[in-house]
C-alpha cells in the first residue's frame, strides 16, 4: 500500500462507525488496522516465503516445472488482464485475484498488464514489484514472461502455492 492508499484508506475510515463489541480488537488496535491486517493475511494464506523473486528466476521451483512455465506449457486457470486499469485498480484486481486463484486451487494463471509504451509500460513494472510485497509474496512459486501467442513481454504466467488440505 503506498502513502496515497494510506491517505484514501485513512479518510474513508473515518466515516466508518466503530462495532460495539470490543472482543474483536485488542486494546488500543483501531478497526482500520483489524481490517488491513485480516486482508493483508487470510486465515488460509500459505506460509511466507523467503527471497525476492526476478522474471523466469527459480526460488523453490524444479527444473522441470520452471522449463514448462517458459514455454507456457502449464495449463493456465485464469486470467487477469489489466489493460487500462490505474495503478490504484491494477493493485486491488491482482491482490483479489491472486486470493481468489489460490484459494480455488488454480496452478497457474496469466496476468496481461501491456507493454506501456516504448515496452516500459507502468502495470508491466509494478505488477513484478506487487508479486514480490507481503502478502502477495506467498502466493506467487515463480513467475515468467508470455510466449508471444498469449501476449509476450506483456504478460505473466504465474505458478501458484498449492493450498492445503487443511
Amino acid at each position: 500500500m503506498d502513502d496515497d492508499d494510506l491517505e484514501s484508506w485513512k479518510s474513508a475510515a473515518k466515516s466508518v462507525k466503530p462495532l460495539k463489541s470490543q472482543k474483536l480488537r485488542a486494546p488500543g488496535q483501531k478497526i482500520s488496522e483489524i481490517i488491513i491486517e485480516h486482508i493483508s493475511h487470510p486465515k488460509d494464506a500459505p506460509k511466507h516465503r523467503d527471497g525476492e523473486l526476478s522474471e523466469g528466476e527459480m526460488v523453490g521451483v524444479d527444473r522441470s516445472t520452471a522449463k514448462k512455465l517458459k514455454a507456457g506449457k502449464i495449463p493456465l486457470e485464469g486470467t487477469l488482464d489489466l489493460h487500462g486499469k490505474t495503478k490504484d485498480e491494477a493493485f486491488g484486481l491482482l491482490k483479489n485475484f491472486l486470493h481468489e486463484s489460490y484459494a480455488r486451487r488454480k496452478k497457474c494463471v496469466i496476468i496481461i498488464t501491456g507493454k506501456g509504451k516504448m515496452g516500459e509500460g507502468i502495470l508491466k513494472e509494478n505488477v513484478q514489484k506487487w508479486l514480490n510485497l507481503e502478502g502477495l509474496r506467498e502466493y506467487v512459486l515463480m513467475f515468467s514472461y508470455a510466449k508471444i501467442q498469449d501476449g509476450g513481454h506483456g504478460a505473466l504466467y504465474v505458478l501458484l502455492a498449492r493450498k492445503s488440505n487443511s
